[in-house]
């Protein structure tokens, strides 16, 4: 594990007060470094960014837990062990995020297509009216 690895193991057990079974590198992340982390049948995401990304993460998140609350998976933060979603860790912004089972979508097949629109659409009904500070509006709203 690299030293950013152990620094994030060492938080999840510090500031989670979770006892991993397993933590393995995943780095499938957008602008990020993420490991697999297992706490007998529990599982997350350990996501941790650079600090020049802080500020559209930490959005993200908000953002994340408000389609949650309306009833779309989102891989929510999990909350530390005070109630906060983050925390800095080696420089970086680090979040623990509720893993999401299921299989990737492609949007390659008509009917990945009407998933991806119809989810698309209930979140923004989750959102709609709802302002998050920091948030980016996407160019044709």
């Amino acid at each position: 594990m690299t030293d950013i690895g152990a620094l994030v193991e060492a938080a999840i057990r510090d500031e989670w007060h979770l006892h991993l079974t397993a933590l393995r590198a995943h780095d499938r992340g957008m602008n990020s470094r993420t490991w697999l982390a297992q706490e007998s049948e529990r599982r997350w995401v350990a996501k941790a960014v650079p600090r020049a990304a802080h500020r559209r993460f930490v959005v993200g998140l908000e953002v994340a837990a408000i389609v949650d609350d309306f009833g779309i998976r989102t891989g929510r933060a999990e909350l530390t062990a005070d109630g906060r979603a983050w925390l800095d860790v080696g420089g970086h912004t680090l979040a623990l995020l509720r893993f999401v089972d299921g299989q990737p979508l492609t949007g390659d097949e008509p009917g990945e297509q009407r998933v991806i629109g119809s989810t698309l659409a209930r979140a923004h009904r989750a959102l709609h009216g709802r302002e998050v500070a920091g948030a980016e509006r996407f160019h044709l709203a």
